[in-house]
């Protein structure tokens, strides 16, 4: 696999301009090595086209969640913790019956 590099508009770097290199693209020991750096963890995977066992990277960000500093990304592990307090804590019940609208107000007239 070829190694990818993208060039991208920056306020920083030569000429305003920077180099992005897609992670997938390095080579495995690179890639496992910058993938535990960033906190995301690795699982094994058959590569359906060659048969060869690759890491692939976990998801380690999924939802947006807003807390006291502003905006943050929830974890998978959170997002896990939170599945299992809701299936351990909270009861299956039935949705309650919707409340009646209000009732057409009477006509009075005097005609």
């Amino acid at each position: 696999m070829d190694l990818q590099v993208r060039e991208v508009k920056s306020e920083v770097g030569q000429g305003g301009k920077i180099l992005q290199v897609n992670a997938d693209t390095l080579p495995s020991d690179l890639k496992e090595k910058w993938y535990r750096q960033q906190g995301i963890d690795l699982h094994e995977k058959v590569d359906p086209i060659t048969g060869k066992t690759v890491l692939v990277a976990a998801r380690a960000k999924t939802k947006v969640k807003a807390s006291a500093r502003g905006w943050s990304l929830v974890t998978q592990e959170e997002i896990l913790a939170l599945a299992w307090i809701a299936d351990v804590f909270l009861e299956d019940t039935a949705l309650p019956e919707p409340t009646p609208g209000r009732p057409e107000p009477a006509v009075i007239s005097n005609v």
